[in-house]
């Protein structure tokens, strides 16, 4: 999902950048479960040191194919996968 931000109380630039929002891992909470891997349509989730972590490049949050973000859904443990 791509959003056009400014900061608040400044004015925005005439050409404003584009962000793209995407999920995150909180590192300390994940269990190492790999439940959020396979739920991943875009394979943006891989494993690294034993944790789970996402690309940002490649996770749009499942857009276009759920109307959530899966990994959120399925991880057991609650606030791990979180809006980075």
């Amino acid at each position: 999902m791509m959003y056009k931000l400014s900061v608040a109380g400044k004015a925005a630039p005439s050409n404003r950048e584009e962000f793209h929002m995407a999920y995150k891992i909180v590192a300390s909470q994940c269990t190492g479960c790999g439940a959020c891997e396979f739920e991943c349509p875009n394979k943006a989730i891989s494993e690294k040191a034993g944790v789970f972590v996402i690309d940002p490049n490649k996770c749009t949050e499942c857009e276009g194919h759920f109307d959530s973000p899966q990994c959120a859904s399925v991880c057991p443990v609650d606030e791990t996968c979180v809006p980075a």
